[in-house]
């Protein structure tokens, strides 16, 4: 699981670190399931996690992906 972050999303101890990180301000849900096609996983779902999103604590929308390795 990730979250849909933007470069304002980190702050505090994170606000250095966010520009080193390739994946830190992606706003897709499709870089994630891209990158692991391109590892060999097939993608078995993507989607928002609608319960944790509605909780006042979430701040950044948060996104799952279910994934499988197929035997070789």
């Amino acid at each position: 699981m990730d979250g849909l972050f933007d470069r304002h999303d980190w702050s505090g101890k994170w606000d250095g670190v966010v520009d080193t990180l390739p994946l830190s301000a992606c706003r897709t849900t499709a870089t994630v399931p891209y990158l692991l096609e391109n590892t060999g996983f097939r993608i078995d779902f993507v989607g928002l996690m609608d319960h944790t999103n509605a909780l006042p604590s979430t701040r950044t929308q948060r996104y799952m992906v279910a994934a499988t390795k197929p035997h070789r």
